[in-house]
């Protein structure tokens, strides 16, 4: 799924219904999220069949996963090609598929603007049949091309540039920063003591315990700092909602305020 939001709402409306789901998003702090995916290994050491995994784009790259089927909403030809990569890695199923989706008259469900683009070139890309003329290479040349091309983005366009004068160390510089404006929220309550009564915690220890949350949602939520000053000096905050550490993590707290503020109907 495109968002953290959509990946828990559905998640959460299929175990609802009685399917068998595990969810995978960065909604689960990295100790929660080791836990998950060694759940996921385990199902596909051993074949277990009718389950499904619901996830965001973070097991997209550097996860040895590896499914018979794979359904990808709609958002950029590199993540379709990515997500390709965890299906049928060491051809280990006779068949495999795997499916581009849009969801229509989403209620709850969100998206990010910023794929608008990357949506309409892989609309075209489909158009062309690239996936069937041409190689993987020549595919993402193709896409990324198109996305540079027609992007109002000037440092896109002088990324394309420099690559076509073969200067790569300068591409590589440009490429380097990725705007991300998130906060960084506690969400162990052990973690949140130690730190209040000023322990000695490592970087490691910490950010085993924390989730990254947009600064939206952190105003919208009213999620507040972990010490009480006018500027949080360690650009902390501590997460006094739901948390779920076994399936939708800060998501469970989220999805009922979501819910209720839209429908005036509470999410169970």
């Amino acid at each position: 799924m495109n968002t953290i939001q959509s990946a828990a709402l559905l998640a959460h409306d299929m175990r609802h219904k009685g399917f068998d789901v595990l969810h995978l998003s960065t909604a689960l702090a990295p100790i929660h999220r080791n836990r998950i995916v060694e759940r996921v290994k385990e199902r596909l050491k051993y074949r277990l069949q009718d389950w499904t995994l619901v996830a965001t784009s973070c097991v997209e790259a550097g996860v040895d996963f590896s499914f018979g089927t794979g359904f990808r909403e709609s958002c950029s030809v590199t993540s379709l090609i990515q997500t390709g990569g965890r299906i049928n890695r060491n051809n280990e199923y006779a068949t495999s598929e795997v499916w581009d989706f849009r969801i229509c008259d989403p209620p709850l469900y969100n998206d990010n603007p910023s794929f608008a683009l990357p949506k309409k070139i892989l609309d075209r890309m489909f158009d062309e049949n690239a996936f069937e003329n041409l190689s993987i290479e020549e595919i993402l040349y193709k896409a990324i091309s198109y996305e540079i091309t027609e992007s109002k983005n000037e440092k896109a366009k002088e990324i394309l540039k420099q690559e076509r004068e073969m200067e790569y160390p300068e591409v590589s510089k440009l490429c380097r920063v990725i705007d991300s404006d998130t906060r960084t929220v506690v969400i162990d309550k052990d973690m949140i003591k130690r730190l209040k009564k000023r322990e000695k915690v490592t970087t490691h220890e910490l950010q085993k315990c924390c989730v990254q949350i947009w600064s939206s949602k952190i105003n919208d939520l009213d999620v507040k700092p972990l010490f009480e000053s006018t500027t949080d000096e360690y650009g902390l905050y501590v997460w006094e909602y739901d948390y779920d550490p076994d399936f939708l993590g800060y998501m469970q707290g989220i999805l009922h305020l979501v819910q209720f503020k839209k429908t005036g109907i509470e999410i169970y």
